[in-house]
């Protein structure tokens, strides 16, 4: 991590100014493209060409624009080509480019064999699941789908080598920056505009929402929408790192960021989000003092309320302070009949228990829905469940190995550094978030899983 000292020097650069015009101006060109599947294709031919030229020049700048189209452009579907994604194919042609380049620098295939290991037993078992999801009859299609967040893992080769170049570091630092600034500016743009009915569901705009941004508006009260698009997963890591900096520098610069972070986070309002920031928070007390730690703590619990507050205050002109959201939000913990989404999700659980006994120890393979009476969804809600299903006992069992070999190696790093407790507080959390949403096996949660351990196991071969 950056200290407070070289933010100003090396974070914020004409480059982040570049980059914030590059998060909007994809959402502005893709509402504005998408019907005209000549332009959508267009882009993505750029894109591409884009990408190769970078890649002649040096792969470091290829692997920075592929980065930054995973932070800039949302779940990837802004545009496409042929049906397929441009964050797909542009993830697949630097693949390519990466490993034939690497035949000729061996140096740049070399990981660490646990890592090696790893990857084969773990791709063995994602093939044994899609072979049993093809002999169930599940869809082709489908099956396909739950392989593509597979290529994503292949990333850890480049990743690993990344570190080593110091601007790299930079680069990544500006993106998450611009991540955080222009994710808070986007999410309140489209509060405001359905809070003041500029935009209303099953219209345009929010077509464009729903099928290109995957996004979920939905209205928690008369006054207040939540606005929840996919890459907030990375939201509750984010702010558990920002905390885990603050509690070393001790610098505003980091409650600036938290304050952006929480008005995301207030528009959000998940409650998996939170029980998971919860979590986090209280690991983040290992190594800190009480009178430290309790003043952080505060300060995120009472930066949302604040902002959930005032945000509901605004937008019913003093009628309504949003509280009542808040006590069904909880209450659908206890009880879940309570609550829309509770309830529905508890709805999901007996087919998908029924489906764990049916093939224990198999699964049922990828592709697979959840079918029983009326329900037939692909979106099982319940993380660990869905591995469990679609992977196989061993999937289930061979990923809680590799986290806790993950958790293990960040723990060990926290003995010379109170940094690493970021990482570890926010991996634990995804953990805890994936009880209730997929998580873990989402493209967010597999790029934020290879990058933890690239790090980890680069700089561990240092130590």
């Amino acid at each position: 991590m950056l200290t407070f000292s070289n933010i100003k020097a090396k974070i914020l650069s004409n480059q982040v100014y570049w980059l914030i015009l590059a998060f909007f101006s994809i959402r502005l060109f893709s509402f504005l493209f998408k019907d005209v599947i000549f332009l959508q294709s267009l882009v993505v031919i750029c894109a591409l060409i884009m990408l190769i030229y970078l890649f002649k020049k040096n792969w470091h700048y290829a692997l920075q624009f592929l980065l930054a189209e995973y932070l800039l452009g949302g779940v990837g579907h802004f545009f496409e080509l042929a049906d397929i994604s441009l964050r797909t194919l542009l993830t697949i042609a630097f693949l390519i480019l990466y490993f034939a380049y690497s035949i000729k620098h061996k140096k740049l295939l070399q990981l660490p064999k646990k890592i090696i290991y790893s990857l084969l037993i773990f791709f063995i078992i994602i093939a044994g699941a899609a072979f049993i999801g093809w002999q169930n009859h599940n869809p082709l299609p489908l099956i396909i789908q739950d392989l593509i967040p597979v290529i994503f893992i292949f990333l850890i080769f480049p990743l690993y080598h990344f570190w080593k170049n110091e601007n790299n570091k930079i680069f990544l630092a500006r993106l998450l920056f611009v991540w955080l600034i222009s994710s808070a500016a986007w999410t309140l743009f489209n509060f405001i505009l359905f809070a003041s009915d500029l935009a209303a569901l099953h219209h345009p705009y929010y077509n464009w929402l729903r099928d290109f941004a995957l996004a979920k508006i939905t209205a928690s009260s008369i006054y207040f929408w939540r606005i929840v698009f996919p890459e907030q997963l990375l939201l509750v890591p984010i702010i558990l790192l920002i905390n885990s900096v603050w509690l070393k520098y001790k610098h505003n610069f980091y409650l600036y960021l938290l304050l952006l972070s929480a008005l995301v986070f207030s528009l959000n309002i998940s409650r998996a989000y939170i029980l998971g920031l919860l979590l986090g928070l209280l690991i983040l007390k290992y190594k800190n003092s009480w009178r430290e730690w309790s003043k952080i703590f505060i300060f995120n619990i009472l930066i949302i309320f604040s902002i959930f507050t005032v945000i509901n205050i605004f937008s019913s002109a003093g009628n309504d302070n949003g509280w009542g959201i808040l006590g069904i939000k909880f209450g659908g913990i206890t009880a879940p009949q309570t609550e829309v989404s509770s309830q529905n999700r508890m709805e999901l659980l007996s087919p998908i228990i029924d489906m764990i006994k049916d093939a224990p120890a198999l699964g049922q393979g990828l592709g697979q829905s959840v079918i029983a009476d009326q329900i037939n969804t692909r979106h099982f809600d319940w993380g660990w469940f869905e591995i469990w299903i679609k992977w196989g006992l061993a999937g289930l069992v061979f990923t809680l190995i590799l986290l806790s070999f993950l958790i293990k190696g960040i723990f060990k790093q926290t003995k010379n550094q109170t940094l690493y407790l970021g990482l570890l507080a926010s991996v634990l959390a995804i953990m805890l978030i994936n009880v209730t949403t997929p998580a873990i096996f989402h493209v967010f949660g597999i790029l934020y899983f290879i990058t933890i351990a690239s790090w980890i196991y680069y700089h561990e071969r240092l130590t």
